[in-house]
């Protein structure tokens, strides 16, 4: 029987950017819609001597887009205990002069986070006419932190994990300057999670400079080593990941790297593993059904049978149905480990795969190298139900010559002929606007023109114009700290919603072929491992209710976005000070998750916090979940064994991530 399907009230996705159309707001203002509260980043204490808070509608401690859970989770302590460390002091002028400095610290320190370096007599503001505080800024192996102090009442603390620094930038001086008085000298910080802060200090005896050098090699290790930042191997122990796991359970490997298993989450769905030696699936003993009327048009038998005896064991048995194995999953797929053993076939997918069960692998190398980086086509989700598929790669390499390969057209026809619904075309899902197609041709590119498939194009735009965008969004809640006039216009001109609501509504139609129409669906733009992992992770959430549990949707980042190797050392810049490969992929997934909550606010288990969470630990680098590009680099570095799994925190606090509103064992599909 099919699940029902659960339509929200709200007016449908649309590809317009009309005031009629669907209303969203940007996961980033879910904490800056509330103006009085104070972001996890920044807390303060007490109040000004005229007696007015920081609360007040001129002043107030600008809230994080994204509240810095992560030190709270991991067990370090958010409110203020007092503990004393012996910190050196960063030197004014020669490297080697050092003194010791006794500091009340506010916060609890993680374990691993040594090398304490202070620097005295700071100016803090939040934004350029925000008023100053004094205090010392603290920087430690992980994270930056700004502490204010007597005569000052209020105690302000910033708390910024080094890997959340995006850019650093001097003002003042020959440099630019936007600030009115005497603090508009020392540097600015922007960070990756939109928060922003000012630091000054005095001109005297290059302190400007001994601080901008120290955190910017801090920050920025890999850009000062001038090395080839597409290999992170080399960098790998830079990361205070592996500090906080030496320091916390060394010899250990956390419940978070176990819980996804390939094998079962394939094997949930229905698909089998064609592991055992003493049994063969067969496509062709029975293709067409010649054999048998009444059976599946594959079989599995045993591997030394001579098949072609099969035709009298059939002419000897009732109806021709000879002794086989019970199939209680999908003949027509089949779990792959040997085809990408080692990552032999293709570098940046898992190891195992899902494949056509009568299609030939020994033509998979050919199909290989057809696509764009080895990235076949393979199964991301089959529907029990339906019998249809959601499979995903990257572009042909079709050129300008419209080169084609009989092999890739095979599998592709594989994979139509998989969907037991007979007589439909594969239809292929390309996310990239068609003239962005077209261009890559150019350059090698393409897409399909083949006759057993449809083609669609889905106008998501590429890294670089959602890079800009998230640039905008950025600027538009910087300029909202101080005057919210040009704040809907602002965000407007930023066309983040619009590129959110542009990712939606591929999904959306993703999931209608897939469901109502039971089309099997091949997903790709051009490599295959950004926008098809947005398309297919968020079709998978609105169709598998199993993807809406906390457990299900770890499960998911692991498997669409980690395993099929979405490239977040470079999309997120780790450790580098070049923008020219980050890209928030990643966070419009988490941003369009949160719509998701919005309007179907009881069919998922989890809660906003645990969107929080993550965008928090993408960035920080306390966990190795989010540090490199692939499969195949994790298993190199034995990154389980070197640092602990984002995940492991979550499991063990569950309850915090949890919506009182979930309506448990829900199994509709999500459509809008």
């Amino acid at each position: 029987m099919s699940r029902d399907v659960h339509r929200s009230s709200m007016k449908k996705l649309n590809r317009s950017n009309s005031d009629d159309d669907i209303h969203l707001r940007p996961m980033a203002t879910l904490i800056h819609s509330k103006p009085t509260s104070h972001g996890a980043g920044e807390t303060s204490f007490g109040a000004r001597d005229d007696g007015s808070s920081m609360s007040s509608s001129n002043e107030y401690v600008a809230p994080s887009p994204y509240q810095n859970t992560s030190s709270a989770i991991a067990g370090a302590t958010r409110g203020y205990m007092t503990d004393r460390y012996h910190v050196t002091a960063i030197p004014e002028q020669q490297p080697t002069v050092v003194h010791t400095y006794e500091l009340s610290l506010p916060i609890k320190l993680l374990p691993g986070e040594d090398d304490v370096k202070l620097k005295e007599d700071i100016t803090y503001r939040i934004h350029n006419r925000s008023i100053p505080y004094r205090g010392d800024l603290i920087v430690t192996k992980y994270r930056l932190m700004f502490v204010t102090k007597p005569p000052d009442p209020i105690q302000v603390l910033v708390d910024v994990p080094l890997g959340m620094i995006s850019q650093i930038e001097k003002i003042g001086g020959q440099t630019r300057s936007n600030m009115s008085d005497g603090a508009a000298y020392g540097i600015e910080i922007n960070c990756k999670d939109l928060r922003h802060f000012f630091f000054g200090n005095g001109k005297e005896q290059n302190q400007r400079r001994n601080l901008l050098d120290h955190l910017t090699r801090l920050v920025f290790p890999f850009s000062i080593s001038k090395a080839d930042i597409t290999n992170p191997l080399q960098f790998f122990g830079s990361f205070f990941a592996l500090d906080y796991k030496k320091k916390m359970c060394p010899s250990v490997i956390d419940e978070g790297w176990t819980l996804y298993n390939k094998m079962k989450d394939y094997t949930r769905m229905g698909i089998q593993q064609n592991s055992d030696p003493h049994w063969t699936i067969n496509a062709e003993i029975n293709k067409n059904y010649a054999l048998c009327d009444t059976y599946p048009d594959i079989l599995v038998l045993p591997s030394s049978f001579d098949t072609t005896r099969l035709q009298r064991v059939a002419d000897f048995r009732s109806r021709n149905r000879i002794p086989g194995i019970q199939q209680n999953s999908d003949p027509h797929w089949t779990i792959n480990a040997e085809i990408n053993k080692n990552y032999a076939l293709c570098d940046t997918y898992p190891d195992i795969l899902v494949l056509p069960s009568s299609f030939d692998t020994t033509r998979l190398q050919r199909v290989a190298d057809f696509r764009s980086r080895n990235r076949i086509p393979v199964l991301s989700w089959y529907s029990r139900e339906t019998y249809a598929t959601i499979t995903r790669s990257s572009q042909p390499l079709t050129g300008l010559a419209n080169r084609t390969c009989d092999d890739d057209i095979e599998l592709l026809r594989k994979i139509a002929d998989a969907n037991v619904n007979q007589g439909f075309k594969l239809i292929i899902l390309d996310a990239r606007p068609k003239v962005n197609a077209m261009a890559n041709m150019a350059n090698g590119g393409g897409y399909e023109d083949y006759p057993n498939c449809e083609l669609e194009f889905h106008n998501i735009q590429n890294i670089h114009v959602m890079r800009e965008s998230l640039r905008k969004l950025h600027a538009a809640i910087r300029n909202a700290a101080h005057d919210d006039k040009t704040w809907f216009s602002d965000l407007e001109n930023s066309n983040w919603l619009f590129h959110i609501r542009a990712v939606l509504t591929a999904a959306i139609r993703l999931v209608s072929l897939v469901h109502n129409e039971k089309r099997s669906v091949l997903v790709h733009c051009s490599d295959g491992w950004d926008r098809t992992a947005q398309l297919t992770s968020l079709a998978m959430l609105m169709l598998d209710a199993h993807y809406r549990t906390l457990n299900g949707y770890m499960i998911l980042i692991e498997k669409e976005w980690i395993s099929f190797g979405h490239k977040f050392f470079m999309r997120i810049g780790h450790g580098d000070k070049s923008d020219s490969e980050r890209s928030p992929v990643f966070l419009q997934f988490l941003d369009c998750t949160f719509q998701l909550l919005q309007q179907f606010p009881s069919a998922f288990e989890f809660n906003e916090k645990l969107l929080v969470t993550i965008a928090d630990n993408l960035y920080s680098c306390q966990y190795g979940t989010f540090l490199l590009n692939s499969d195949k680099l994790r298993t190199d570095m034995k990154v389980s064994e070197h640092t602990m799994s984002t995940w492991t925190p979550i499991l063990r606090d569950r309850r915090l991530y949890l919506n009182p509103s979930y309506t448990e064992k829900s199994d509709k599909v999500l459509l809008l």
